[in-house]
């Protein structure tokens, strides 16, 4: 039986390192498989507030725009 960590471990490593995914940008995964965050993810006001709050905790200037690939 994995646990946790070896789960979380073995799924990242292969969104990393997965040819097949190379060119995948923007999809949420939960465990192995793509799938659909909780609503708020989707909620534009949601987002800002947690971008707030996050500059507030942090004191990190976080971009507004999304970082573009290089």
């Amino acid at each position: 039986m994995q646990s946790a960590l070896d789960e979380g471990v073995t799924h990242t490593a292969r969104l990393v390192t997965d040819p097949t995914l190379a060119k995948v940008t923007g999809t949420y995964f939960n465990r192995a498989c793509p799938a659909h965050a909780r609503h708020q993810a989707y909620d534009a006001a949601a987002r800002t507030r947690l971008l707030e709050i996050s500059r507030n905790l942090t004191g990190v200037p976080f971009p507004t725009t999304p970082l573009q690939a290089a």
